[in-house]
């Protein structure tokens, strides 16, 4: 799909599925934190997750996937210079901790990297029906009701510019789950 973004949709099994998440649940969860000042901090107005990130020496066949997925979209869609997955993350939304993350993009523009985060790839990990709320947007775009239920299915990825602002919304019920990574090159000049 060409555009602001890219779906595989319902593209991984319910057995790679599962094998992804069994790979994450190998990595102990902690609160998740935002990029302020060039530092990590705890800040629940904005985001509640507990994120796990997942190690290369570790995990390299997840690392070696999220970079071919990411390879597939920005050759069909961006055409950004791209050269390798940064960091992977595991995370998890749970209502009864009222997750959410608010408006916010991937691309940290005020750093002194060689490196920018240039494209973010999300795996759905949940089945839609195990979760309420918790809806991935990205601002000014409203999801078509076809769209809406492409990016909720299990085994669905998304592949979008890392400078896109985007959200998760709270989630009310369950729990959701999705494996993220971020795609880097040099500097966006």
């Amino acid at each position: 799909m060409r555009g602001t973004w890219y779906a595989f949709n319902q593209y991984l099994s319910n057995q790679e599925v599962e094998g992804l998440v069994e790979e994450c649940e190998k990595y102990p969860l902690h609160p998740s934190g935002i990029t302020k000042n060039n530092s990590l901090v705890i800040d629940p107005n904005v985001r509640v997750t507990d994120v796990a990130m997942l190690s290369r020496g570790l995990s390299p066949r997840v690392f070696e996937e999220m970079f071919d997925w990411a390879l597939i979209a920005n050759r069909e869609s961006f055409g950004f210079l791209v050269d390798r997955v940064g960091e992977v993350q595991y995370g998890k939304y749970e209502a009864e901790k009222r997750s959410k993350y608010k408006w916010h993009m991937d691309t940290v523009w005020a750093n002194d990297t060689e490196y920018d985060r240039k494209l973010t790839v999300v795996v759905q990990l949940t089945d839609p029906s195990q979760y309420e709320g918790g809806l991935f947007e990205f601002k000014d775009y409203t999801w078509g009701e076809e769209e809406l239920k492409m990016v909720r299915s299990k085994g669905t990825i998304i592949v979008f510019p890392s400078f896109l602002e985007h959200r998760v919304t709270e989630v009310t019920a369950g729990t959701r789950a999705s494996l993220v990574g971020w795609v880097e090159g040099p500097k966006f000049r």
